[in-house]
């Protein structure tokens, strides 16, 4: 019968063993199969302390030891399954010491222990074996630790060629590793209990904290694995969520302030942002989530959900600044489409303006809505280019001022630059603060704050008036920061550009007492342009910080980031009204809400590999931000692109929703059609886009709907899996298909990351998993793809079934709610068995628009041959054409191709069900 301290010490290291072996277990995984490439060297360590330590919580669970001290005799009893025959402590008689315990200690039970031990402590082998393991440990353990300290401080300030997450990784295992060194500091408990027991007072609690200290380092020893590398421990906490059945819990919180504010990260150990404001005022906001999908939605039920572009929105875009005319344009065009490339929009720079004056055209460019018209007949569109500002000589802003709308003011007339002023009869006199842009003479901002709505009205009607001479049909929308050149320089850049007069820059207040142009506190921005020594202000670049909007009302300071998107706001109500359609627009600048009216492209970017990359992520962020309809500068905006760069950039720019190529002034042209190799790589991936637009629609149509995303972090779609947590560079197009481009120089092959799942390869660089997915037969156009029957790509999972959803509706009507917009909503739901199949159709939304047949189903990982004079088409025979369908048996894919197969219109619930040929 044990007494209840042996009781207490056998459970605990019972329960102690278990744990470390896990632990070690765990580690061992961890290192062998989950380590980053970044810190494969540190794995050798890491195995050799998770071994150890594991054989260490083996080793005694089955030994069980007690230290017996008695007198100048140490004895170690054992209740374990095992006893350890090896320490030079425990090497004289075994029937001596048991003796000598019995007389000592009469009331222990020692009749069935299995003892051993030294009989004279003080006797060399044994005096130097203690001292051996107990002496040096402390100025060890703080030489380990101010060594680690100082390796972390080199590593820090000498590793430039490393990256900061590399960095940050070999801190996180230096920082482990310190610990784990520290942790044998349980040995002093461990003395304390020994030196205590054996010379000065025994105590049978004692007798087992002797070795129980020793127990403490294996167990202990990988929890600082698991704590301090991250990536080991996201990998643990996803572990823990899944077994408890929960989703690895997300949250976002929005920190809403129009004013000027930075943030920044605090250390990983304590994950945290750190912001800083000078001014507005803060709404913070809290998104529970759980999982990252329902983090967005909250946040963009609370923003407002993105528009829904038009159509041919989605389609490819060719773009360029620096045409030299109309003449050139046909030319790049003409090229692009005699290639075969799919090609919907010819999107129009500032050179095809009169001296870049927005609503004029210049005369390089007549005859440009006769080409226009041409494009229309063609099922093309235009897009041009229309900046805010308008000169302050130019019958725009006359009527401006003639209709009242505003501009964006000095506070008071002590501020204004009159000589600037005076040269403008229709500003003279006037607070209106001028600035310089493209135009050859001052400019003036509207003022899209306006509350009387008298601005808005002027920019929709002029808008009008030039559609009446240019009917484009999306808007793009740039400089609207707003952008001004040269604020507060003496030598503004455009004073040696030949192409633009030397107009006097804007000038601020910036004497040290003004608190809106010079605060006591400044942004990053600022010295990240060298700081105000280098005439570099939070003006910089823009307007003056003092001024004001709405009739006073707004300090232009705290509203400034509003300026795109109430620029957005007012450009897509004009476009809706001009055109009666809805077009899409394109905004430079935005704001969160700015998705609701505009689109976005990833700014001004330089043909480089790592902005290629760069691209893949920032479409992501932009997603989340709720702004869906997002790209980048196809093969680079900014310097020369090259054939490779452009065919890669061509590939993956076709999985993003905005999708437009375009490069800057004084660079050679770049459209695919400059290569054969790139037209020949740009067909293939234009036509597998066109290919799935309908389901690219239907994406959209969900996130205008619902709020979801389009484009997708890889991670939404699987929140416990840790290993999607850093897959910036391969992302989802919805749920159902996963896209990993090929995104490095030389590349041919492309390394990724499957999710557990079943997948199935749609392409190259493409994984569809798991579902049904509308599609069409491609043509050059949207326009005609839409007219082509609908295709449904069925790809089932491990069970065999499939689901999925089809919006439709005209591709350019206005939505003003879609309680009453006129749309089809289809619901899929396919199941199959091994004597059969069913495909339910289920409309959930009629609406009144024509739409093409369904007359083919492309059906992955089909068990068995199809009995096709089975086919049953809501219980009423089909004949399914058996020349143009098919089934491979090495594939395992059915093709079931009928004309007119299924009429989607024709009831609400359409089931088709077919049996297989019976072995």
């Amino acid at each position: 019968m044990l007494d209840p301290i042996s009781l207490f010490f056998l459970s605990f290291h019972t329960f102690a063993a278990v744990v470390g072996c896990t632990l070690n277990a765990i580690v061992l995984f961890l290192a062998l199969f989950r380590t980053p490439k970044t810190i494969a060297a540190y794995t050798t360590i890491l195995i050799n302390f998770a071994l150890t330590d594991f054989l260490a919580c083996f080793t005694d669970f089955f030994i069980q030891m007690r230290h017996i001290p008695a007198g100048f005799t140490m004895a170690y009893m054992s209740r374990g399954l095992c006893t350890l025959w090896v320490f030079l402590l425990a090497d004289d008689d075994p029937v001596e010491i048991k003796r000598i315990l019995m007389e000592r200690f009469p009331e222990y039970e020692l009749e069935n222990a299995t003892v051993c031990g030294t009989i004279n402590v003080i006797e060399f082998p044994a005096m130097y074996t203690i001292l051996h393991m107990t002496c040096p440990i402390t100025p060890v353990y703080i030489t380990i630790w101010i060594l680690r300290k100082k390796i972390i401080e080199k590593l820090v300030s000498n590793s430039k060629d490393m990256s900061s997450k590399t960095k940050e990784m070999h801190k996180q295992l230096l920082k482990a590793l310190t610990w784990q060194a520290l942790i044998p500091g349980f040995y002093g408990m461990s003395i304390a209990s020994y030196v205590t027991a054996q010379f000065f007072f025994n105590h049978p609690i004692f007798e087992y904290t002797t070795l129980t200290g020793f127990l403490f380092m294996p167990v202990l020893s990988p929890l600082s694995c698991l704590i301090f590398i991250q990536i080991y421990r996201k990998r643990v906490l996803s572990w823990w969520y899944i077994i408890i059945g929960k989703p690895i819990p997300d949250e976002w919180i929005s920190v809403l302030n129009t004013s000027k504010m930075g943030a920044t990260t605090a250390a990983p150990s304590r994950p945290s942002l750190i912001y800083r404001t000078i001014g507005g005022n803060l709404d913070i906001y809290f998104f529970p989530g759980p999982t990252p999908a329902l983090v967005i939605q909250q946040y963009l039920a609370f923003i407002g959900k993105p528009f829904l572009p038009a159509y041919w929105a989605l389609g490819y875009q060719l773009s360029r600044y620096g045409y030299s005319g109309l003449d050139e344009m046909k030319q790049r065009v003409g090229a692009v489409r005699d290639a075969g490339i799919p090609l919907d929009i010819a999107v129009a720079d500032i050179d095809y303006m009169n001296r870049y004056r927005d609503f004029s055209t210049n005369d390089n460019w007549s005859g440009f809505e006769d080409y226009v018209q041409v494009m229309h007949g063609w099922n093309m569109k235009l897009i041009p280019i229309f900046d805010p500002a308008v000169e302050a000589d130019y019958l725009p802003f006359q009527r401006a001022m003639t209709a009242n709308a505003k501009f964006i003011e000095w506070e008071d007339f002590s501020q204004v630059q009159a000589d600037i002023q005076n040269m403008y009869p229709m500003a003279k006199n006037t607070k209106v603060m001028l600035g310089v842009v493209w135009p050859d003479h001052h400019v003036a901002f509207p003022d899209f704050l306006d509350s009387t709505g008298r601005t808005q009205t002027w920019w929709k009607i002029e808008l009008g008036l030039y559609h009446s001479q240019l009917t484009f049909d999306g808007i793009w929308i740039d400089m609207n920061e707003p952008a001004n050149f040269g604020t507060n320089e003496q030598h503004p850049w455009y004073f040696d550009d030949a192409d633009h007069p030397n107009d006097a820059p804007l000038f601020c207040p910036t004497n040290g007492t003004n608190q809106w142009d010079l605060p006591p506190y400044q942004t990053h921005a600022v010295y990240y342009y060298g700081g105000n020594e280098n005439n570099a202000y939070l003006s910089s670049k823009t307007l003056c910080l003092t001024g004001v909007q709405n009739n006073g009302s707004y300090r232009f300071y705290d509203v400034k980031n509003l300026y795109g998107l109430s620029e957005a706001i007012a450009t897509q109500q004009a476009l809706m009204e001009v055109t009666g359609k809805r077009g899409a627009v394109v905004s430079r600048s935005t704001f969160p809400s700015a998705g609701r009216y505009a689109g976005h492209w990833l700014g001004d970017n330089t043909a480089r590999w790592e902005d290629l990359r760069t691209s893949v992520i920032g479409a992501q962020e932009f997603n989340l931000f709720g702004i869906p309809y997002v790209g980048s500068d196809v093969c680079g905006f900014l310097g020369t692109s090259n054939e490779e760069l452009c065919l890669r950039w061509q590939q993956m720019g076709a999985f993003h929703s905005f999708f437009r190529n375009h490069n800057t002034l004084g660079e050679p042209a770049q459209d695919p059609a400059v290569w054969p190799s790139v037209a020949a790589a740009t067909k293939i991936a234009n036509l597998f886009r066109y290919q799935y637009l309908p389901y690219l629609f239907s994406l959209h149509f969900q996130a205008s709907q619902s709020g979801l995303t389009v484009v997708r972090p890889v991670f939404f779609e699987y929140p416990t899996d840790t290993e999607t947590f850093d897959l910036g560079y391969q992302f989802m197009w919805g749920s159902n298909i996963l896209v990993a481009p090929v995104l490095y120089q030389g590349a041919v092959t492309t390394n990724l990351y499957l999710p557990t799942d079943v997948w199935y390869s749609l392409f190259d660089y493409l994984y569809g998993r798991g579902s049904a997915i509308p599609r069409q037969t491609p043509t050059t156009t949207t326009t005609m793809s839409r007219h082509n029957p609908f295709e449904l790509l069925i790809a089932p999972c491990q069970l065999g079934k499939a689901v999925g959803v089809l919006y439709w509706d005209d591709g350019q009507s206005i939505v003003d709610s879609f309680d009453t917009h006129d749309f089809h909503q289809f619901d899929f739901n396919y199941n199959s068995t091994r004597t059969g199949a069913q495909l339910t159709i289920t409309r959930t939304r009629k609406g009144t628009i024509v739409l093409p047949t369904m007359d083919i189903l492309e059906i992955f990982n089909y068990p068995s041959p199809p009995n096709f004079r089975s086919f049953l088409l809501n219980g009423k025979s089909v004949n399914i054409n058996v020349q143009s369908s098919t089934y491979s048996g090495i594939t395992k894919t059915l093709y079931i191709s009928t004309k007119n197969l299924i009429d989607l219109t024709s009831s609400d619930s359409i089931t088709l069900e077919w049996s297989n040929v019976s072995k």
